[in-house]
Parts: structure tokens; C-alpha cells; sequence
């Protein structure tokens, strides 16, 4: 744990001792890892510094390794922040961190190695482009609704799931991780917060963030809540549904921004077109409707207005329950009216009916004609859904993350860590 704050007024780095609850690497075993910080390794820079690929325990385990850059705006507040919380904090959708280093002017942070990199990169950065110029991402829409929610069942089991509530302050898609199942992991802690119990409201704290991504009700009164956290997730959801970057400089000025952008596509009447174009077709159009409007709730103004991260998890896992209902009733559909055209004969050797190929218009007409539920109809419950004088039971978010991470049970592969490139400040 710390015991002391001074600082060394030649270096500028604070003498913080810290008992370590993960492994201390030396320098050497660093320099080793990385082949000397050889260029060839690097796998992303980011505010912190630049990101290695690395091997340890004599190449057995891949390791992604952040190297504190001495110009890096952040420094040793954010290094030992990141120590302390990741050494604390073990959940399946959070970074696992191994250990760190901190040997005369060099301080390092090794990681689990993270296979498929950040979220953002398969979203808007790789792929081919199409005709007018965009990326086409090869996620589908079930894959982009179940990252969404590991994602948010980490920042849930921050908000939540110790004695203490962390906020991240720095949620976006290059801080979310996919490993080699696609599976989401909320990474780089150094802007993080802590609360001294879960009944404080919030921190006061100069702005700190990424553009784009900011709360504006923290931007304006400097007090950080988990539901600054809520926002942020709100527009990565956005990024996620429209397959582009939350601030664009190449668009036109309407479009620069992408929740100012969705809000006023949602107030024209033209919701159909913020979906990525590789998604239309393959959404069910109840999933989406759900998946808008838990967006639209996250992006409230004010902190008061938005759900828990917990029951942003549970609207999540309902979405996801929609999309697999419409799938099963599309094809029943499709079945029963090849049936009656005569197009599939049903024989005795009980042969599956042909599948139905999706019209990639069939959502639009849809989309259009409930345009004007959504700004309201949304009302949040723990564990339910009201639509309107409707409401339909919702599954809980699941609490064994949370208790293996209490338990110490989980069970952390080695992997590790890309780290973001969206200007913060």
C-alpha cells in the first residue's frame, strides 16, 4: 500500500512506496522482454507512452509492455494509480495487469497480452473501405452487442463491485479490448478515480478526459460522477451502431461530432441512416430500437437522468434477447410462407428449409415509423423494461464476475495491453 507522497524535486518523480500485490520486474527483465525497447515491437502509443510487445519467464508468456514516456503528460500520479487499482481489482472484462517496474528513471507497466487490440480498431481502422470511403467492419451486430456488454459489466463492477467506487474517467473504444474470443476488457487506469465508500456522490477533480467522450455536466462543474463514466459508454455505444469515431474533423461541421450528429438524424426522421452499412440487414429492428434508446438515456444532459451501468448491462443483455427472437422469428416466418408458396416441400427426411436471405431494406420502413418513440418511452428498473404501459421482465446483470473477483477464484490469462490513441487532455 502507499506509505509516503514526497518528491524528488531532480527527476520529478514522486517517491511513492508502494507494497506490491503483483510481480516487480527489474529493469533488465524489461529490457530483455522487449528486446531493448526495439521499434519493431511497438504495438501502440498513447498518451501514457509507447506499448511493446514482449515475452516473459523465458518466452513462455506474451506480455504487453507500456513504457513511461518522460514527455508523456501523464507521469507518476497516473503510473502508481494504475498499480494500486489494477493490483486490487481482478475481473474477467478488466485488464489484468502482472506487474511493473520502476529501476531509475524507467517506469514500465506489464500486462496481460490482448489478442485483438482495441475496440476502435475494428470498428473504423482496419478493413477495406467501400465505395464512398469508409471502413467496412466485419463485426456483427451479435458480436457488437455482446462487447458492449462485457464492457459494461466492467465498468458496473468498478462502479460497484468493491467497497470503494472507481470511476475510469477515460471510457472509449480505445480503452476496450478484445482478446482472441472477442471478449471486452475496460484497459488503461492511470486518469481512474477512487471514492472513499460507495455512498460518496462524487469527486471534485480538475477535467480530465478525451474529446468527444466528455461528460458535459463534469466539463462544467469539475465534480466527476460514475454516471460521467455512464456518458462516455453512451457515445461508445454510438461508435458501435455507426461504425465511426466519436469526433471526425474530415466530415462536414454537422457531422464532426457523432452524438450531435445522431440527435438531430433522430430528430429529422432519418434514424436508418447512423447504421454502419455493413450491420442493415442483419439488425433485428426490436434490438436496435432498445439498443437506441438505452444510448439515448446514457447521453442525458444531466447525471440524474442516466441509468446505472448496471442497468445499462441489463437493457443490453434484453437487446440481445430481442435480436435472437426476431432471428427465430424471421425464419419461422420464412418458413411457413415457402411452405404455403410451395417452395419447400417438408419430407420425411426432415431436411432444414432453405434460409431466408435478408432484404437489407427490410428495417428501413421500420425504423421510420417509430421515430417518434423514441426520445421518452425509455424507463429504467433494475431487472425490468417498461415500454410505454408495457413492461417486460429483464434478466439481472450477472453478479459472478463480481463474486469471483471478490473470491479471488477468477482466472486470468496471460495477455495484454494496446493502448489508446485519441488526444486526451
Amino acid at each position: 500500500m502507499f506509505s509516503s507522497d514526497s518528491t524528488d524535486t531532480s527527476t520529478g518523480k514522486s517517491e511513492i512506496q508502494y507494497e506490491p500485490l503483483c510481480r516487480l520486474f527489474s529493469l533488465v527483465e524489461i529490457q530483455s522482454a522487449t528486446n531493448n525497447f526495439d521499434e519493431k515491437s511497438v504495438i501502440g502509443v498513447g498518451g501514457f507512452g509507447k506499448v511493446y510487445k514482449g515475452f516473459i519467464d523465458g518466452g513462455a508468456t506474451t506480455v504487453a509492455i507500456k513504457r513511461l514516456n518522460s514527455e508523456s503528460k501523464q507521469g507518476a500520479a497516473e503510473f502508481w494509480m494504475e498499480v494500486r487499482m489494477l493490483s486490487e481489482l481482478r475481473h474477467d472484462h478488466l485488464v489484468a495487469l502482472i506487474g511493473y517496474c520502476d529501476e531509475g528513471e524507467e517506469m514500465t507497466l506489464v500486462y496481460e497480452y490482448i489478442a485483438n487490440g482495441t475496440l476502435a480498431r475494428h470498428l473504423y481502422k482496419i478493413g477495406s473501405r467501400g465505395a464512398e470511403g469508409k471502413y467496412e467492419c466485419r463485426l456483427t451486430w451479435e458480436q457488437r452487442l455482446n462487447i458492449c456488454i462485457g464492457a459494461a459489466r466492467g465498468l458496473d463492477y468498478l462502479h460497484t463491485g468493491t467497497e470503494q467506487s472507481f470511476i475510469h474517467r477515460d471510457v472509449k473504444t480505445t480503452n476496450i479490448l478484445l482478446d482472441e474470443r472477442w471478449v471486452a476488457k475496460i484497459s488503461d487506469f492511470g486518469l481512474s478515480k477512487d471514492t472513499a465508500s460507495q455512498s460518496q456522490t462524487h469527486v471534485s477533480t480538475a477535467v480530465k478526459g478525451t474529446f468527444g467522450y466528455m461528460d458535459p455536466d463534469y466539463f462544467l462543474t469539475q465534480r466527476l460522477t460514475k454516471k460521467s463514466d455512464v456518458y462516455a459508454f453512451g457515445v461508445v455505444m454510438l461508435e458501435v451502431l455507426c461504425g465511426r469515431p466519436a469526433v471526425d474533423t474530415r466530415l462536414e461541421e454537422e457531422q464532426i461530432s457523432l452524438v450531435f450528429w445522431v440527435k438531430e438524424c433522430i430528430k429529422k426522421g432519418i434514424l436508418y441512416q447512423i447504421i454502419d452499412p455493413p450491420l442493415r440487414g442483419q439488425v433485428s429492428p426490436d434490438s436496435f430500437k432498445y439498443f437506441v434508446e438505452v444510448a439515448q438515456k446514457c447521453l442525458h444532459d444531466r447525471p440524474p437522468g442516466r441509468p446505472t451501468m448496471a442497468e445499462v448491462v441489463a437493457g443490453l443483455e434484453y437487446a440481445l434477447a430481442l435480436h435472437h427472437k426476431g432471428i427465430v422469428t424471421e425464419n419461422n416466418d420464412h418458413r411457413r410462407a415457402s411452405q404455403q408458396r410451395g417452395m419447400v416441400t417438408v419430407s420425411n427426411d426432415r431436411r432444414a428449409p432453405t434460409k431466408k436471405k435478408r432484404n437489407p431494406f427490410s428495417i428501413k420502413y421500420w425504423i421510420e415509423s417509430i421515430q417518434n418513440e423514441l426520445p421518452t418511452t425509455i424507463e429504467f428498473r433494475v431487472g425490468e423494461f417498461r415500454m410505454g404501459e408495457r413492461s417486460t421482465g429483464l434478466p439481472q446483470a450477472n453478479s459472478a464476475p463480481h463474486n469471483a473477483a471478490r473470491s479471488g477464484n477468477a482466472e486470468f490469462p496471460a495477455r495484454g495491453n494496446h493502448v489508446p490513441d485519441h488526444s486526451t487532455i
